[in-house]
C-alpha cells in the first residue's frame, strides 16, 4: 500500500485537530486541547494510506515542528475565517513548509469555521489573491458540521 504524508499547518486554535478528527473519526470534539508537538492520524483512501501529521501551531514549538517536515508529500494550510491574524500568518507557514520540504510541496488552503458565518472577517477576494500567487486550490470548511472536510482531504490526495 502506498503511503502519503500530509502536514496540517496553521496557527494554534484554527481547527486543525478538529478537522482531522472529523475526517478520520467522523466526529467533532467541543473541547479545545492544544497539540503538543505532533499527533499522527491515518486513513486508507483508494488503496493509499494518508498519514496526517497534525503539527502544533503554537509559536514556541517552531524548533520542534521543523523536525517533522522531512519526507512530506503535501500540506493542508489552515486558517480561521474569523481570525484575521491567522490568515495574515499564512505566509509564515508557507515559508516554514518550503524551508522544511522544498518549494514544490503541494498545498491546499482551508478557511475553517465557515459555520460561524456572522463572525467571518476574511473576504473571498483576499483568499483568492493569496492562493493564486501559488496556484493552490482553497476551500471553506467546518470541522463542527463537516462542511467540505472530506473534500479538503480528497483535494490534497489528488494532487500528490
Amino acid at each position: 500500500m502506498v503511503s502519503k504524508k500530509i502536514l496540517l499547518l496553521g496557527d494554534g486554535a484554527v481547527g486543525k485537530t478538529s478537522l482531522v478528527h472529523r475526517y478520520v473519526e467522523g466526529q467533532f470534539k467541543e473541547r479545545y486541547k492544544a497539540t503538543i508537538g505532533v499527533d499522527i492520524f491515518s486513513k486508507n483512501v483508494g488503496g493509499a494510506e494518508l498519514q496526517i501529521w497534525d503539527l502544533s501551531g503554537q509559536e514556541h514549538f517552531v524548533s520542534v515542528r521543523s523536525k517533522f517536515y522531512s519526507k512530506s508529500d503535501g500540506a493542508l494550510l489552515v486558517f480561521d475565517l474569523t481570525n484575521q491574524k491567522s490568515f495574515d500568518n499564512l505566509g509564515t507557514w508557507v515559508k516554514e513548509a518550503v524551508e522544511g520540504v522544498g518549494s514544490d510541496i503541494p498545498m491546499v488552503i482551508l478557511g475553517n469555521k465557515i459555520d460561524l458565518a456572522d463572525l467571518i472577517v476574511i473576504k473571498d477576494d483576499d483568499i483568492n489573491e493569496f492562493s493564486s500567487q501559488h496556484s493552490w486550490k482553497w476551500l471553506k470548511t467546518s470541522a463542527k458540521n463537516g462542511t467540505s472536510v472530506e473534500e479538503a482531504f480528497t483535494t490534497i490526495a489528488k494532487v500528490l
